[in-house]
């Protein structure tokens, strides 16, 4: 996933030779993956070509069954046993791995063609040999302590794949992935083997972040050979240069063996102490390197605790905090100026039949539109990154994590209310990494429910509710104690609905919403039947959700007004009851009753009339037929009526 077609791949080519000749040879093809599952349907649709390693090629694919996108890794060269045989090997043993920073193998198998892959979490995001091209280029202003947290994570999973026996054996920039909100992977394990293993002298690995003893072929690699590897990383990170420049393979080998690295004009400039733990990681002797991945990390993260450089990356941290609240507010900014356009194009919405020239307005808005919703996303993803940075300068500096906790929080508040669970996810899992208890209540988000009832309630029920068939059921029931006041001190956040009963009046059953951490108190009335009305329903009192949806057309702003008590009915006025208001009209004034007609007509002529004797009628057409559908029309909801007429009805019927 770290190379794209096309680019050059010495002296970085990672090498799988044995001898003078490849391990692969060609050999007849047998059953090298008759283990392998072979899919009965396409689970996967291929969508983008992401790049190659030594053992394969990885796609972007969609998983059908999931619903999720994932990379997906074809055999290079499914025709030869022993490739398939390696190919087979490395999905297994990142299989086996289950580390948030190494990427977890979901499925190995065989597809429609014969070639067998492996499917795995998709990594969005660009490999730490892009970022550090970009930052000496200056092209990107990537901070030193953020680069060494990155390093410290590839540290830790490197220790955890040590503990099960696992040495990578191709560590590199292009093999640790850096996600788009700065989570760090370290992937392709193809070359990996297990620790100490006597194995036959190979040439594996890439030149440059070899160690001495893969360059002179030892058959039996360890743990230390992965740290030479993270040193070698390491030095690149602090000098921005390779630790053993060559024009060609055969010369860095050469340095590799002898552990030569180069000091360099940055090498003298760097911290001492940071140079101190490069040469303890690049000795020639394994046994005398850096003892482990982890020692490794400690050492890195006891340079970043110093005293002095403490208070400076809290200096750093805070003004990283700063430059996180200046995009948050461009962001703030972005999205009102996004909104002033969706108005703007509610306004000047053209027929779809006008010409170009009075379409042009619009369409500008339109552009408009999308640069400040885009800009606003933009001024998100920075934010995020200075969040990432001053949590990288100063981890443990109390006030910085409070800060952070505040906008961490806010951040998912309002994910939350426009319903965007990815970044949700990603907001919660930031506020909890940063252990502060006084959110641990808000993300449980519980409320409260109180109910004041008039009359009391004799009977009170709350059930659960659970989507099935996209419908929310109700489920599981709990009794509650009825009485003039119902309370649920404790209630979880989400949707319920209550059933309260009440003797000799109609019961109220309602959906409740309790919303993170809120506190319900409610004024319900019980009611009778003669005061409802059978065709009717009780809305009680309370407030809703309106708007917020940029999806719906002309959506005003999220609010939750609230409303009163009404009552509405069970189904639509129909004709017939319409006709009945209309009579009620015409007994005592035909004009008013003619006024109020609907406004329908067919083959000319309007189908609603008032006789000569003020008797409200629909015209019975003869044709063969007619009077089915003359009492079908009794049933008909009433249309082509307007405001005032509805209202009219409503005052009547009231």
């Amino acid at each position: 996933m770290s190379r794209r077609r096309g680019e050059r791949q010495e002296p970085d080519a990672t090498l799988t030779h044995q001898g003078d000749s490849a391990t692969d040879a060609a050999r007849p093809r047998e059953s090298g993956h008759d283990d392998l599952r072979r899919p009965s349907d396409p689970r996967y649709e291929i969508r983008e070509f992401l790049g190659a390693g030594a053992m394969g090629e990885v796609f972007r694919a969609h998983d059908s069954v999931l619903d999720r996108d994932v990379a997906i890794k074809f055999a290079r060269q499914p025709e030869r046993r022993s490739a398939i045989e390696e190919f087979t090997r490395e999905a297994r043993v990142a299989g086996r791995l289950d580390h948030p920073n190494i990427p977890p193998v979901f499925d190995l198998g065989i597809d429609s063609e014969g070639r067998p892959f492996y499917a795995m979490r998709l990594v969005d995001g660009r490999p730490l040999d892009q970022i550090l091209d970009a930052r000496r280029s200056g092209s990107e202003g990537w901070s030193l302590p953020r680069l060494l947290g990155w390093f410290q994570s590839a540290c830790l999973a490197i220790e955890y794949a040590h503990e099960r026996g696992l040495v990578h054996l191709d560590l590199k920039p292009a093999n640790i992935m850096v996600g788009d909100f700065g989570e760090l992977s370290v992937v392709d394990w193809g070359l990996s083997s297990q620790a100490e293993t006597e194995t036959t002298p190979r040439l594996r690995g890439t030149p440059a972040y070899m160690s001495p003893e893969q360059a002179s072929r030892s058959p039996r690699l360890s743990p230390a050979s992965d740290v030479f590897s993270l040193g070698v990383i390491l030095y690149e990170i602090v000098t921005g240069r390779r630790a053993f420049p060559g024009s060609d393979s055969a010369t860095i080998l050469e340095l590799v063996r002898r552990a030569e690295f180069e000091r360099s004009p940055e090498w003298q400039r760097s911290p001492a102490a940071l140079r101190a733990i490069i040469e303890c990681a690049l000795r020639v002797d394994p046994a005398e390197r850096v003892p482990s991945a982890r020692a490794l990390h400690d050492e890195v993260q006891e340079y970043l605790e110093g005293t002095k450089e403490r208070e400076r990356r809290r200096v750093e941290a805070w003004n990283e905090l700063h430059s996180a609240s200046a995009e948050l507010r461009q962001r703030v900014e972005h999205l009102l100026r996004a909104s002033e356009a969706e108005r703007e194009l509610s306004r000047l919405r053209p027929e779809s039949w006008a010409p170009a020239s009075d379409k042009e307005e619009y369409w500008r808005t339109e552009d408009s539109l999308e640069h400040q919703r885009a800009s606003a996303d933009l001024a998100l993803e920075r934010a995020a990154e200075h969040m990432f940075a001053a949590f990288g300068h100063a981890p443990h500096d109390p006030e910085v994590r409070e800060k952070l906790g505040e906008m961490y929080w806010e951040r998912f508040v309002e994910a939350e209310e426009r319903g965007e669970k990815f970044e949700m996810r990603f907001f919660e899992s930031r506020l909890r990494s940063l252990e502060l208890d006084r959110y641990e209540d808000q993300l449980r988000g519980s409320g409260a429910l109180t109910i004041r009832l008039d009359p009391p309630a004799d009977r009170a029920s709350l059930f659960s509710l659970e989507e099935r068939a996209r419908v929310l059921r109700p489920v599981e029931v709990r009794e509650l104690e009825p009485g003039a006041i119902v309370r649920v001190p404790e209630l979880p956040m989400g949707r319920w609905q209550i059933r309260l009963e009440c003797d000799g009046h109609r019961s109220i059953d309602a959906p409740i919403f309790v919303q993170r951490s809120a506190n319900l108190d409610l004024r319900w009335r019980f009611r009778t039947e003669e005061e409802i009305g059978r065709d009717f329903v009780q809305i009680p009192p309370g407030s809703f959700i309106m708007g917020g949806d940029p999806d719906t057309f002309m959506s005003v702003p999220r609010h939750e007004p609230s409303i009163d008590e009404f009552f509405i009915g069970r189904f639509p006025i129909v004709w017939e009851e319409y006709r009945e208001f209309l009579q009620a009209l015409a007994d005592g004034s035909s004009g008013s009753a003619r006024r109020r007609l609907p406004r329908i007509s067919s083959g000319g002529e309007s189908t609603w009339r008032l006789d000569d004797q003020s008797r409200v009628e629909f015209v019975n057409w003869e044709y063969p037929g007619a009077a089915t559908v003359y009492e079908q029309r009794r049933r008909w909801p009433i249309f082509h009526i307007t405001f005032h007429d509805a209202q009219a009805y409503c005052r009547w019927r009231g």
